[in-house]
């Protein structure tokens, strides 16, 4: 779970994905209280859509009047003052409905004193040393390189069948601050597009990643992370590679930088059967045209959390 001591800033740049997020009350058994941040999607709350892990307030005030309150059992499992269906996602579990496919990947950087490069293994920094020897250079920023981003991850996205984010999300999101744009490019062509967000103090976390598959030959995708991890050091913050399927081709491919693995638990009030089991659904979205898919993605997006 991410801590905060105040949420106010995280709330204002969380809320521009168009969820209300509410403060809910979490009584541990030891006696201490903290402010889950929750948002309502559909009949569920849930902490928090969109994200690998949930977020805590630890020191703000208790909420007036919540629409209901939370606490942990003896057994460790939450319960809730109201009927209510929710979802907590954490490296712990809090009651016996678990979906647990996913991991989350974290290199501490911070107060790193060696070079970046120098963390990871001789066959990972062969491919990034080939990758800017092929000429591939990398650009980072602001809404200067929405376009050139969005083009890449929007058609990566369409391949491997998932609605990606809108435009207007993403413009949002760099307004707010603590978000930037890295881009890679092959002369001017932009074969490799990533985000990169400040989660916390001491945290950046890449939300977004795509490459242009027919370029991979030139290992885009290691000198991209490598530059978000390089940019992160800077800032002393640690750097997080973003939640992978277990065992899916992503997942062994990040272990590929050496990266602490911590598994998720996104637990549930109730029996629950996750729509990303149903791989059809992946199938059949790849077959939409593309300016179909582009129309209808910013619409289909709210609802998968």
């Amino acid at each position: 779970m991410i801590e905060l001591a105040s949420a106010d800033a995280f709330i204002k740049k969380f809320e521009i994905y168009g969820r209300k997020v509410t403060r809910i009350p979490l009584t541990y058994f030891s006696g201490s209280k903290v402010n889950l941040l929750m948002s309502k999607c559909g009949c569920r709350w849930i902490c928090l859509p969109y994200m690998s892990e949930g977020v805590l307030e630890t020191q703000g005030e208790e909420p007036l009047n919540p629409p209901f309150a939370l606490f942990e059992s003896e057994d460790g499992n939450l319960c809730a003052t109201a009927n209510v269906k929710w979802e907590i996602r954490d490296t712990r579990a809090y009651s016996n409905f678990l979906y647990t496919q996913k991991v989350n990947f974290r290199l501490p950087l911070c107060g790193l004193q060696t070079p970046v490069l120098d963390f990871f293994s001789p066959n990972v920094r062969r491919k990034i040393k080939k990758a800017e020897n092929n000429g591939l250079i990398v650009k980072f920023g602001g809404k200067q390189y929405l376009n050139h981003f969005y083009k890449v991850y929007s058609r990566r996205m369409h391949a491997i069948g998932v609605p990606p984010v809108s435009k207007t999300y993403l413009r949002k999101r760099l307004i707010c601050g603590d978000y930037w744009l890295f881009i890679v490019y092959n002369g001017k062509t932009p074969i490799g597009a990533a985000s990169l967000m400040r989660n916390k103090e001491g945290l950046m976390e890449n939300e977004f990643f795509a490459t242009d598959s027919k370029s991979n030959h030139f290992y885009t995708s290691y000198l991209l992370h490598y530059s978000m991890m390089q940019f992160a050091h800077d800032e002393h913050c640690d750097y997080s590679l973003g939640r992978s399927t277990y065992e899916s081709s992503v997942y062994y491919y990040k272990m590929h930088f050496k990266a602490e693995q911590y598994q998720l638990y996104w637990s549930f009030s109730y029996k629950h059967k996750n729509i990303r089991n149903y791989k059809i659904l992946y199938r059949l979205w790849k077959l939409l045209p593309y300016r179909f898919v582009q129309w209808l993605s910013p619409f289909v997006y709210r609802f998968i959390y």
